[in-house]
């Protein structure tokens, strides 16, 4: 069963409503809460979370593509300490490993 196009642009409407009310409440909130001690460490954790978050899938696959993926995120971002840069690059090595262990990548 495949969804009509009217519930897909539902459902892309209502994600971005979400997403953009997420972050708008992020912003206000943050101006808002003054970060001292727990509220700091909860905050400073979350570039970590974030990088598990959309990294740690693959440790779910478990094949030693996957772990080296993980392994050369965690050192990027220990040696440069830019999260922007290490997110990217595991999201877009999971993706990558994910069409190369399903055979997407067969014509190569």
């Amino acid at each position: 069963m495949t969804p009509d196009a009217y519930t897909v642009y539902i459902a892309i409407a209502v994600t971005a409503v979400t997403v953009f009310a997420t972050r708008l409440a992020g912003y206000v909130g943050g101006r808002v809460i003054r970060l001292d001690g727990r509220a700091r460490r909860i905050v400073n954790a979350l570039p970590g979370c974030a990088l598990a978050a959309i990294v740690a899938p693959a440790v779910m696959r478990g094949s030693p593509l996957d772990v080296a993926i993980i392994l050369g995120t965690l050192a990027l971002y220990i040696w440069s300490g830019r999260m922007l840069v290490s997110l990217v690059l595991g999201v877009a090595l999971c993706v990558v490993s994910g069409h190369y262990t399903a055979g997407s990548f067969a014509g190569f």
